[in-house]
């Protein structure tokens, strides 16, 4: 069983990447909604800083458990606003950042959730190759810096980074047709 027991195991694999080809869409930007997945106060309020700076009113949502993180993706998908990046901790208690990170590439509504990965220095090199199997945008040593975290997020082509104070802002392709 997967994540909540859906039994998302037979389903296919998704496609590599994040979603491309905006022909025929003007775009806009407006703020990302970023996952965080983690469940270490210390890692959580750095990774806050380096994507958000000084910004109070980023849309960051913080889940502790895979279970919890499934259910925050679900739950804005079925909003209509949907979340624009995954940054997982592959090591959380209980299931583990690798079976949520399967539970998302086998959902048919979330499988193009673009996700970085953050993993021990120790398990660094099996951990990158595994996430690069997997599509992830990158993975990320810990402790992380912040010209990493960009230089990964950067490869997302549905988010624009931008230096802010401290940190990156974050801005997700508002798509509207022509």
């Amino acid at each position: 069983m997967g994540i909540h027991g859906l039994g998302l195991r037979g389903a296919n694999a998704p496609p590599a990447g994040a979603a491309a080809g905006f022909t025929g869409m003007a775009q806009a930007l407006r703020p990302a909604r970023i996952l965080l997945v983690d469940d270490q106060a210390g890692d959580i309020a750095l990774t806050r800083r380096y994507l958000f700076g000084d910004d109070d009113d980023a849309d960051l949502t913080v889940a502790a458990t895979a279970p919890e993180a499934f259910g925050q993706l679900l739950m804005a998908r079925g909003e209509g606003a949907p979340i624009d990046l995954v940054v997982l901790d592959v090591g959380l208690p209980g299931e583990d950042g690798f079976s949520l990170l399967a539970a998302i590439r086998l959902h048919p509504q979330l499988r193009a959730t673009p996700v970085v990965l953050y993993s021990g220095p120790d398990d660094h090199d099996h951990h990158r190759r595994w996430g690069r199997e997997m599509g992830v945008a990158g993975t990320i040593a810990r402790p992380p810096g912040l010209e990493r975290l960009r230089e990964v997020i950067g490869r997302v082509p549905s988010l624009d980074v931008r230096d802010a104070d401290g940190g990156v802002r974050l801005y997700a392709l508002r798509l509207a047709s022509l």
